[in-house]
């Protein structure tokens, strides 16, 4: 599966009210995608949501990134909207899909730079795991 990850930069203080247009506009364009996450930001770097997408080809991922791009309305959020960063993600073979449903209150998110057919460290499969919190 690949993870389409897409960040909003938001304007300061327009985060509660861009919500509820993204619900919106999300409901209104579902794409070939399936949305898995949107979360936004309390700490760190503010102002910011964060939609995960995943996609079962590249195909259907670059569709739906072709048809957004020329869109004045992106996202539904008018001038709310500062920026857009948009990635694609492959999990490792061993780690289970991404689910969409509410885990809690509070999600962390991390990604690794590593050197190509280097899975040394935590990640890899086998490596001893920190307990659960």
């Amino acid at each position: 599966m690949l993870y389409d990850v897409t960040v909003l930069s938001i304007r300061p203080g327009g985060t509660p009210k861009s919500l509820p247009l993204l619900n919106e506009w999300i409901t209104g364009n579902k794409g070939r995608g399936e949305l898995l996450a949107c979360w936004y930001t309390d700490i760190g770097a503010l102002n910011r949501v964060l939609l995960i997408r995943g996609y079962a080809d590249e195909t259907s991922l670059g569709a739906d990134r072709a048809a957004l791009a020329p869109r004045e309305d992106r996202f539904g959020v008018g001038d709310a909207l500062t920026a857009v960063e948009t990635d694609t993600y492959v999990s490792f073979p061993f780690i289970e899909p991404i689910k969409g449903g509410s885990y809690g209150p509070v999600y962390e998110v991390r990604t690794y730079l590593l050197k190509p057919g280097d899975w040394r460290g935590p990640w890899r499969p086998g490596a001893k795991r920190l307990p659960n919190a």
